[in-house]
């Protein structure tokens, strides 16, 4: 399923179990959590989905309380508190340095960058369990 709302597009993936954003231009904090909670609450079992964020196109920055939100909106939206996984693809240096600085204060979620969605989609597929991947095919 993919939709585009405001400067986001959402690309839902149940096979590797994440949804990936795509900001572009312009977006607020405040646009990308009600993108995601609609997002979520789509799913079956949100809790076992992950984010992937590609912001390579995106021109503003995202502040320490948006990270912030985001992680305090993850058990809601996940419907339990659940360890989580987010990738943030962009090849910005000081991007990558606020993202992973952010990572390491966020209860349950595990956040890492990655310079292209194939290498974040990697990642998050390591914690797929091997009957869905090997179903795939």
């Amino acid at each position: 399923m993919t939709s585009r709302r405001n400067g986001i597009s959402v690309e839902i993936h149940p096979e590797l179990h994440f949804v990936l954003f795509k900001l572009k231009g312009v977006v607020y904090g405040k646009e990308l959590l009600e993108v995601t909670e609609r997002t979520y609450a789509t799913l079956n079992e949100p809790w076992l989905y992950n984010r992937l964020f590609d912001i390579r196109q995106f021109i503003n920055v995202l502040q320490f309380e948006d990270f912030a939100a985001l992680a305090e909106q993850w058990p809601k939206i996940a419907g339990r508190v659940q360890q989580t996984r987010v990738a943030i693809v962009t090849e910005d240096p000081v991007r990558i340095a606020r993202t992973e600085n952010f990572g390491r204060v966020l209860p349950n979620v595990t956040a890492r960058t990655f310079a292209t969605i194939e290498d974040a989609e990697a990642w998050l597929a390591e914690d797929v369990p091997v009957k869905v991947r090997a179903s795939q095919g």
